[in-house]
């Protein structure tokens, strides 16, 4: 079976041509995704998919710590949460991105 959906189109779809994962599609191959509705969803129109890599850990806290700027902090914040809605993680119970909102809650007073 070949990759459909986001997987075909994104930016990793030549990785799953490879043989390595020929044994994975073939044991999926049999099953139909159970929230396909979720498909639709904005976030995966995207061209790539959400990350957190080093460096944009680094340039996020090089804005806070060099010019106490905020947004890309907030920018990485909203698109995790944005993930999390499209991926249904939140089903489980349990959002992927939480706020601290308590009395001493800062902007850097968060848990992914």
């Amino acid at each position: 079976a070949r990759p459909r959906g986001p997987a075909a189109r994104g930016p990793a779809a030549s990785f799953y041509q490879e043989p390595a994962f020929a044994v994975l599609r073939a044991a999926l191959a049999a099953y139909e995704p159970a929230a396909t509705p979720r498909l639709q969803d904005p976030y995966f129109d995207r061209a790539e998919p959400e990350t957190l890599l080093i460096d944009e850990i680094e340039a996020i806290w090089s804005a806070i710590d060099e010019r106490d700027d905020w947004k890309p902090f907030e920018n990485k914040i909203e698109a995790i949460r944005a993930m999390d809605a499209a991926v249904g993680l939140s089903a489980f119970g349990r959002s992927v991105v939480t706020l601290d909102a308590g009395p001493a809650a800062s902007p850097g007073d968060a848990s992914i």
